[in-house]
């Protein structure tokens, strides 16, 4: 993991660079970067790649799920941190976002669901 935190950021701001990669590239490593620093202890360099999704994103229909998966983990990051209120607007954007999801998420909106209902509650 260690490793993967040293050699991904480079990498993610080359994919800037013109005639490097494509944008959906750039999400891939934010998301990757977000789970390694995550894992490593470090939620709000996680929180920071997960924004970066958030604040680049384009209205094209491939990017809709990557948008709406940091909203999801964005609420997770907030709850473990303690930033209330900040996890429930995250959690609140990505139930708007999924509706009527596929099969392969639901899972995550009744964890959405339950997360909000407890943080709503005070836990």
């Amino acid at each position: 993991m260690r490793t993967a935190a040293t050699i991904l950021p480079p990498i993610a701001s080359r994919l800037h660079q013109q005639g490097y990669g494509w944008l959906n590239d750039t999400y891939l490593i934010w998301w990757v970067l977000a789970d390694v620093d995550a894992h490593l202890g470090q939620p709000d360099s996680a929180i920071a790649q997960l924004e970066a999704i958030l604040q680049n994103h384009c209205e094209w229909n491939v990017l809709a799920i990557p948008y709406a998966a940091a909203h999801f983990r964005l609420g997770e990051l907030y709850a473990q941190t303690g930033e209330r209120r900040r996890a429930q607007e995250h959690y609140t954007a990505f139930l708007k976002a999924f509706t009527d999801p596929d099969p392969e998420y639901r899972s995550w909106v009744t964890e959405a669901r339950a997360d909000l209902e407890r943080l709503r509650q005070g836990g």
